[in-house]
């Protein structure tokens, strides 16, 4: 995959979680393995979301998702929206 490509399957899966959010859901295992990508069309899907949970306003006390893909946040209880796009900055 060359770099103009790459940036078209990071928008897209930019869209996705903000999409999620805008339903009201976490994803918490955003990861390479997790995105299935057309080799034609570079359309990509966000699969997996068995560990996913519903937004709140407060903090998540229990770890889910790829441990080594997780956001120091994670370890401090932040916020959820914020550790998703961490999860994406992580593996890009």
């Amino acid at each position: 995959m060359d770099e103009s490509q790459a940036k078209k399957v990071l928008m897209q899966l930019i869209n996705a979680l903000k999409h999620c959010e805008s339903c009201g859901v976490f994803h918490r295992d955003v990861k390479p393995q997790n995105l299935l990508i057309c080799t034609d069309t570079n359309e990509i899907k966000l699969l997996d979301f068995g560990c996913g949970h519903l937004l709140k306003d407060s903090e998540y006390k229990e770890f889910a998702g790829t441990l080594s893909f997780a956001p120091p946040e994670w370890f401090r209880s932040s916020t959820a929206i914020v550790q998703d796009q961490l999860l994406l900055g992580r593996w890009v």
